[in-house]
């Protein structure tokens, strides 16, 4: 949180105002990217990239959020740790894993965007199943 310096009296009290770093969330969708959501969550809050990177911990976004990253994430946009953990393929905590299922890091695609143009302008949302590379067509 973000501590606003200004107060003001309301009677005889002086109240301090608290502002949220990042006041604009949405919901993390059940098949979305990690990735996908830091995109949607920077553009809903009007950062830059710069900005998120600062409030990850200045550390580069690689593809992969470290766990530190996760953390920090999880308390700026109030998603719980491991439900962003799981949207990257758990990757920052363990063996990745796609729908319960581990899986070889090898067969993901990771720091690009896959997309399916179709479901994007349907949804907007980018879905993890685009991070698997023998994937060649959108099964959706």
């Amino acid at each position: 949180m973000i501590l606003v310096t200004c107060k003001y009296l309301a009677g005889n009290q002086i109240m301090a105002i608290y502002l949220e770093k990042y006041p604009r969330r949405r919901l993390l969708g059940e098949h979305e990217s990690l990735l996908g959501f830091v995109h949607r969550l920077k553009d809903l809050n009007e950062f830059s990239w710069a900005d998120v990177m600062g409030d990850l911990g200045g550390q580069p976004l690689k593809g992969i959020l470290s766990v530190q990253q996760v953390r920090e994430l999880s308390r700026l946009s109030k998603r719980p740790f491991d439900r962003l953990a799981h949207a990257q393929h758990g990757l920052a905590i363990g063996d990745p894993k796609l729908y319960g299922q581990e899986i070889s890091v090898r067969t993901l695609v990771i720091g690009q965007s896959r997309v399916c143009v179709h479901c994007m302008a349907g949804s907007g949302v980018h879905l993890r199943i685009w991070d698997l590379k023998p994937l060649e067509l959108c099964p959706i």
